[in-house]
């Protein structure tokens, strides 16, 4: 756990952040943290979506994110002005954000330097790599998430170990039979309105990323080995082809002669080998 002698938080600058870089000297314009002193491997390492919105009644170049904490974050690209930071998923380790200082308001719940607390999202996180898309008509995002909780216990006898994923942290214990452990989904997310639109619950935890067409279409591969058209203004389910294989990679798409097609790489791989 990020502390300082005393015992007081640390922020450990940088870790969890966006950073704006300036190519010419790659001096840092400017910096946000997610997750100051993250104790819960929540990192920002997710898809970041630079758009033009309509916000508050004018035209703003921003970046939109949700990493792993469980916020959707929309920040000025120029700036780095935090404008909001809301809930996507159910979580109890923070209730919100403070929009002035950019923190996070956390809980008790977040706290398990001293007993053992289930926490959502766990280490897994919201949203994991699997890339988000956004349909600038529809002004919808569309993010496979991951709706899960992990009893999270401090390991006071940790000791650094070579290729392993060294939290410092006994993850090992599952939480209690009526919590929602392990629950996949696709959502559409309204960065205006600030609220989800429609949701599709999956069998898996892990499924594929999004992509958006300007025919207002979203596809996504899933544990399931299907790769699936949906609806984007409704998340209606529309198309499906079984490919034989699970799908965690991102569909794309491309034109030959005039023919538009959409595909996808299929089969499992990295630390997501198992279902």
């Amino acid at each position: 756990i990020a502390r300082n002698q005393t015992w007081e938080p640390l922020d450990n600058l940088y870790l969890s952040s966006i950073l704006a870089l300036n190519p010419d000297n790659g001096r840092i314009v400017w910096y946000y943290q997610t997750t100051p002193g993250d104790n819960w491997d929540f990192t920002a390492t997710q898809h970041m979506i630079l758009a033009d919105i309509e916000w508050k009644g004018s035209m703003r170049q921003v970046l939109m994110q949700a990493p792993k904490n469980g916020f959707f974050y929309i920040l000025d690209r120029k700036t780095g002005e935090l404008l909001a930071a809301d809930p996507y998923i159910e979580m109890n380790w923070a209730e919100g954000v403070d929009l002035t200082t950019g923190r996070p308001i956390e809980t008790a719940q977040a706290d398990y330097s001293k007993s053992p607390k289930e926490i959502k999202p766990s280490q897994a996180g919201g949203h994991s790599w699997h890339p988000m898309s956004f349909n600038p008509e529809l002004q919808l995002v569309f993010i496979p998430v991951l709706e899960n909780t992990r009893v999270f216990k401090h390991d006071p006898n940790w000791e650094y170990r070579r290729s392993s994923m060294n939290h410092a942290m006994d993850i090992n214990t599952e939480p209690r039979k009526d919590v929602r452990r392990y629950q996949g989904g696709l959502i559409a997310w309204d960065p205006i309105q600030r609220k989800r639109v429609w949701v599709v619950d999956h069998t898996s935890i892990i499924n594929g990323g999004t992509f958006a067409s300007a025919g207002d279409l979203v596809f996504q591969g899933n544990a399931d080995a299907e790769i699936v058209a949906y609806d984007a203004k409704t998340g209606e389910r529309l198309w499906s082809y079984f490919t034989g294989t699970a799908i965690m990679a991102p569909p794309v798409t491309y034109l030959v002669n005039g023919v538009q097609y959409v595909s996808v790489a299929a089969g499992w791989g990295g630390g997501m080998g198992q279902r």
